[in-house]
């Protein structure tokens, strides 16, 4: 019976060769399927880490004065300035790497904006004291950075050597080929608290990406940050010469209002290149009639028995107390600098009027 039926049911081995097969592609699979998810959870985890730099990174900005455009800057270098994720990760650690990353992206750019990205530059790595001025050669550092323009064009550069009246400045990625050696140029840098200086020169020699900056001894404080300084200077107040009367038909009690002195004596308590924060001095000035007239004229004694003559509207102080506001409406370039040259010599700020 037992030979019957195995003859009839024939024994059959286990293919091992199949079944081994089967398994080391169920064990690829499975090392597949947790490959990708660790590298799912590596990438996530460098997501993360970026999106926190970048973070660290803005709230630096902010801690350096940047402002909200420059931060937007800041972030198009930052996303879509080629740096890698080991770049990202190390900027706030490595600043040197960080500043020539930095400069090698920003010279790539030429929208006209040069100066706000030496600005920014400088914002971010500059070891200067808030307020120093640039009078001459002596006041500027081995590894600055600035523009330098030639009458075709504006590149960005960092001063490498100072000999004499000369600076040496190498150029990032673009460097001025075939300009002329001779060439007037100007070169432009930057303080905080103070804003830009113009330095006028010469390129008296140009080899490959470095050039010899000839400095003439002219420096003009280019003043593009608004600054306020305390002062206190005598203004005489009186309505604009083409000023139109505001008020149609005064009641009675308004026609008293509005009988002031053709002239107002005032005093300044501060002063920025487009305002002057001020209180009246002596008489009590109806607020009915400072509304009489859409521009007031003003005279301001300034150092050395020089007045500036400045047109403008008055309106009372948001911030303090009894004064007056007066936002200048006509001001030409001539009175900036007048402006500009005694607000500079009383340790000025950035511009808070209101």
């Amino acid at each position: 019976m037992i030979h019957l039926y195995l003859a009839i049911l024939p024994l059959k081995w286990p293919d091992f060769q199949t079944q081994a097969a089967g398994l080391y592609n169920a064990m690829v699979m499975i090392l597949i399927v947790v490959a990708i998810g660790l590298l799912y959870i590596l990438n996530k985890k460098r997501v993360v880490k970026i999106e926190n730099a970048w973070r660290e990174l803005m709230r630096h900005a902010y801690s350096k004065r940047l402002n909200s455009g420059d931060v937007a800057v800041l972030e198009v270098f930052f996303n879509k300035g080629g740096l890698s994720s080991i770049d990202k990760l190390t900027l706030l650690t490595d600043q040197k790497n960080f500043k020539n990353l930095l400069m090698g992206h920003f010279s790539d750019i030429h929208n006209g904006n040069e100066e706000l990205l030496i600005q920014i530059v400088q914002k971010l790595f500059s070891e200067k004291e808030l307020g120093q001025e640039i009078k001459d050669l002596d006041d500027i550092e081995i590894g600055e950075p600035c523009t330098v323009e030639f009458s075709v064009g504006i590149f960005l550069g960092t001063v490498s050597k100072k000999t004499g009246g000369e600076l040496q400045i190498n150029f990032y990625k673009t460097s001025p080929v075939g300009k002329k050696e001779g060439a007037e140029i100007q070169c432009y840098f930057f303080r905080l608290g103070m804003g830009g200086h113009l330095l006028n020169g010469r390129a008296k020699r140009m080899k490959g990406g470095t050039m010899a900056f000839g400095f003439d001894g002219q420096v003009e404080w280019k003043a593009d940050l608004h600054l306020t300084a305390e002062l206190r200077r005598a203004m005489k107040i009186t309505p604009h010469r083409e000023g139109k009367d505001k008020l149609d038909k005064p009641s009675e009690e308004e026609s008293e209002a509005l009988q002031e002195p053709e002239i107002t004596l005032a005093t300044t308590t501060k002063v920025s290149d487009r305002a002057v924060l001020f209180m009246f001095t002596g008489a009590i000035i109806s607020p009915l009639y400072l509304k009489k007239y859409d521009l007031w004229d003003a005279e301001l004694d300034m150092e050395a028995g020089k007045l500036l003559e400045v047109s403008g509207k008055i309106m009372p102080s948001s911030s303090e107390h009894g004064k007056y506001l007066m936002k200048f409406s006509r001001i030409s370039p001539e009175q900036k600098k007048v402006l500009f040259s005694e607000i500079k010599k009383f340790n000025p700020s950035q511009e808070q009027l209101s």
